[in-house]
């Protein structure tokens, strides 16, 4: 059995990782193969994580703490997080056989535990406790929190992202003492990255959603329909005003072959030779074509758009934007007074940014290529 000992291996990248451990334990060492429960445990986690939607990542994170709390017979495991800026790491979620919680989820834990702060998110270092002997006399905070929560054992381990501490998880032994092995620290460590991982990849689809609908706002108030192409997959991702502008449902699937059934026949050929151009020269596409409707009208629609590619020669995705041609006359003769989330280029997510148009959509027409353009009938540049 290997003890966690002062060593001063790198634990995960973090600066100064060695375990901070101030002596062994004051009782003698007995091997707990119950800790070696963890390792087998975490594939069955981390499978459950990664098939789960974000909508219900919290209840499976906390059913995984349970889960290892029950096959390592913990008394308390919990995921803190800590904040960036400040000094304050809080309680996210927590599993323990206790009725009421030890800790309150608004109680500020560097304040309470300064010492253990310091170690954990300053030094990156994991914490073992032991008793009070385990913490210097200077630790006085800690050490009467120690005494507070009935702590027997403690095994605190910090979770980077990048180079900062970003969570803490945590582990108590309240009825009998345990001793932490470097086995056990290391698969906690694991589990502790993959809950975080699930949470960052919850987070990052969430603003994806918020950029999502800001889009929509911003293209539905200017009649404007936004659009990606991607030449490998021959899919198609539209916003619900492009759906709408093209004859798609929300739902349904959307593909270039979709694309080309819905428009009129006599159009199709001149719109795949300016995409198959825009792929093969110069990256541009400009067209109008009609779309016909299902009373039997037809809709003119003008399209532009920017092929992005990796390295010189290699498309990687058509990005642009979809108005009808009479839509498009008027907000060129009548512009409204509105403020929206502007499309600066046609590049993608990441060239869209929230701008303020007081007087107009004009300018923001015309870039489109949109402005004062009368409906020719054919494919511009064909």
């Amino acid at each position: 059995m290997n003890l966690i000992q002062n060593a001063g291996d790198n634990h995960g990248g973090a600066p100064h990782a060695g375990v901070t451990n101030n002596g062994p334990p004051p009782w003698p060492a007995v091997a707990d193969n119950r800790l070696d429960r963890l390792g087998a445990l975490i594939p069955a986690i981390s499978a459950r994580i990664l098939t789960t939607s974000f909508e219900h990542l919290d209840a499976v994170i906390r059913d995984s703490l349970q889960d290892t709390l029950q096959a390592v017979d913990l008394d308390r495991i919990a995921l803190l997080e800590v904040a960036k800026e400040a000094c304050r790491v809080l309680v996210s979620y927590l599993r323990s056989n206790e009725e009421q919680p030890i800790v309150s989820p608004e109680v500020n834990l560097a304040q309470m535990l300064p010492w253990t702060y310091h170690q954990l998110v300053v030094l990156g270092r994991p914490v073992t406790k032991y008793g009070l002997d385990s913490m210097p006399e200077e630790a006085v905070a800690d050490r009467q929190a120690f005494v507070r929560m009935g702590i027997k054992s403690a095994l605190a381990v910090p979770l980077l992202l990048g180079q900062r501490v970003h969570h803490i998880i945590v582990v108590h032994a309240v009825r009998e003492n345990r001793i932490w092995t470097e086995f056990f620290l290391a698969h906690l460590r694991l589990l502790g990255e993959i809950l975080v991982s699930a949470l960052e990849r919850r987070d990052m689809l969430r603003s994806l959603q918020v950029v999502q609908t800001r889009l929509d706002v911003a293209a539905a108030s200017a009649g404007v329909g936004l659009w990606e192409y991607d030449p490998t997959t021959g899919e198609i991702w539209a916003t619900c005003r492009a759906r709408e502008l093209l004859h798609f449902d929300r739902h349904q699937p959307l593909t270039l072959t979709h694309f080309l059934d819905n428009i009129h026949p006599e159009d199709r050929s001149f719109v795949v030779e300016a995409i198959e151009r825009a792929q093969r020269l110069d990256g541009q596409i400009d067209i109008e074509y009609r779309v016909p409707g299902s009373d039997g009208t037809v809709h003119w629609l003008v399209s532009r758009g920017r092929m992005r590619c990796k390295g010189k020669d290699t498309p990687v995705s058509l990005t642009g934007v979809t108005i009808g041609v009479l839509e498009a006359m008027e907000l060129s003769q009548h512009p409204p007074k509105v403020e929206f989330f502007a499309i600066q280029d046609i590049g993608g997510l990441d060239l869209i940014e929230q701008a303020r148009l007081p007087d107009s959509r004009t300018s923001e027409v015309d870039r489109c290529g949109f402005g004062g353009k009368q409906s020719t009938g054919k494919a511009r540049g064909s």
